[in-house]
């Protein structure tokens, strides 16, 4: 879930938002600030370009919370491995697990390795066979 705040003054608009894991409540950190919240400012004295902020809050968005996709290709007692690529991702971000047209479940990162390689717990999928080769996205 995302929520924030505008805050429009005299001198510009500040936008504040944070993203929000609706199965835990909890509020997702940002590695890259350091924070709880993505926020962006716009000093100038013309309100109505709020579409111009938006696209800049989008962009530190996608920054801070990429969507990455690779493959379950291996498995060790109830985890599974993925190779996410470039990207980075935080403990317990959320996954979900599937083929190109079926849903299998959801899942969180357990344990970051090196260069984007993943362990992966699984939390609801109905058989845990099926998963290897499925694709693994993050939310």
């Amino acid at each position: 879930m995302l929520s924030g705040h505008i805050y429009k003054t005299r001198n510009g608009v500040e936008i504040v938002a944070k993203v929000v894991d609706i199965r835990t409540s909890e509020i997702l950190d940002v590695e890259s600030a350091k924070a709880r919240y993505i926020d962006i400012y716009n000093g100038a004295d013309d309100h109505s370009d709020l579409s111009s902020i938006a696209e800049k809050l989008a962009d530190k968005f996608h920054i801070a919370f990429p969507l990455l996709k690779g493959r379950i290709s291996g498995r060790h007692g109830g985890r599974f491995f993925s190779d996410m690529g470039k990207g980075r991702m935080r403990m317990k971000w959320p996954l979900v697990i599937g083929s190109d047209t079926q849903f299998i479940g959801d899942a969180v990162i357990d344990e970051k390795l090196e260069g984007g390689k993943y362990w992966i717990r699984i939390d609801n999928a109905e058989n845990d066979e099926l998963v290897m080769g499925k694709w693994v996205v993050a939310q």
